[in-house]
C-alpha cells in the first residue's frame, strides 16, 4: 500500500526524481503505528481517528491536526483518502484554526472552495474510492491550484493569504466550528505529505501512482570470492575445535 517506514524519504526521491530536485518533503504523516513525522519536526493528532497498519481510519470530524514547526506559505500538500460517503458537504482542508467557513470542500462529489466567489469543479470525488489530493500554493504568483488524481481540477489567486495555514496549523477531514462541526463524513486516510515548493504539473502527475508498495529489500548476494570466503570464516570455529588435543572426525 505504501513505502516502508526506514524507505519512505528515498524510495519516493526515487519514484519522483524531478521533484525531488527542486523541493523538498518537508512532513510525511504516513499512520504506521502513530501520528509522527516521518521527515520532519511538525506533529499530528486527531480525537476521532485510530492508526491502523498504515492507515488513519476516523469517524466524522476525526481527522488529523497538523502543526507545523512554522508557517509555510509557498507548498504543496498530496494526501490520499477515501470517503465513506460523497453525499452533502464534507470539510476537507481548513487553514483558519476551525473559526472560518472557508476551505476546501466536497459538496455532494464535487470540490469546492468556498470563499466569497467559491471555484468549483463537479462530479469527481467517488464513495469508498481512494483519492490523491493535490493542494499547491506560490506565495509568488499568489496562486492556488488543486489536483485530484494527477488532473487540475481548480485554479484561483489568493492574495489574501487565506489558503496559508494560521500559525503553522492545517486541519484535514474535520469541519469547522461555525456549521457546529455537521459538515463531516467517516472515512479512511493514507497520509498526508507537505513539499516547500510549489510542484510542477509534471511532479504533481507522479504522485500517487503505483509505484507502492516498495518491497523489503532482498539480501544482496556476495561475489563468488566472498561468498567462499564468508564460507571458510564460518568454518573457523570448527577447524579450532577439531585442533584441540585429543579431538578427531
Amino acid at each position: 500500500m505504501k513505502l516502508y517506514p526506514l524507505m519512505l524519504a528515498a524510495g519516493l526521491a526515487l519514484a519522483h526524481p524531478a521533484q525531488s530536485q527542486a523541493a523538498s518533503l518537508l512532513n510525511a504523516f504516513e499512520f504506521w503505528s502513530d501520528f509522527s513525522d516521518a521527515v520532519g519536526t511538525a506533529t499530528a493528532s486527531s480525537t476521532g481517528g485510530t492508526v491502523t497498519a498504515g492507515e488513519l481510519v476516523f469517524s466524522a470530524n476525526g481527522g488529523p491536526r497538523i502543526d507545523l514547526p512554522s508557517q509555510i506559505k509557498t507548498f504543496t500538500l498530496a494526501m490520499k483518502f477515501r470517503l465513506d460517503t460523497t453525499a452533502g458537504k464534507t470539510k476537507l482542508l481548513d487553514f483558519r484554526t476551525l473559526a472560518s467557513d472557508g476551505g476546501l470542500y466536497n459538496q455532494n462529489s464535487s470540490l469546492v472552495f468556498f470563499d466569497t466567489q467559491p471555484p468549483t469543479a463537479t462530479g469527481l470525488l467517488t464513495a469508498n474510492k481512494d483519492h490523491v489530493l493535490v493542494f499547491n500554493r506560490n506565495d509568488s504568483s499568489k496562486l492556488v491550484d488543486i489536483y485530484l488524481d494527477g488532473s487540475r481540477v481548480i485554479s484561483f489567486l489568493d492574495p489574501t493569504g487565506m489558503t496559508i495555514g494560521y500559525q503553522g496549523h492545517i486541519h484535514v477531514l474535520e469541519d469547522d466550528k461555525t456549521t457546529s462541526k455537521t459538515q463531516a463524513v467517516s472515512g479512511v486516510l493514507d497520509y498526508v505529505r507537505i513539499y516547500d515548493a510549489a510542484l510542477s504539473p509534471t511532479q504533481i502527475a507522479t504522485i500517487g501512482l503505483p509505484q507502492e508498495p516498495i518491497p523489503p529489500v532482498a539480501p544482496v548476494p556476495l561475489p563468488a570470492p566472498l561468498a567462499l570466503l564468508a564460507g571458510a570464516l564460518g568454518l573457523l570455529p570448527l577447524l579450532r575445535w577439531l585442533g584441540r588435543p585429543g579431538t578427531s572426525a
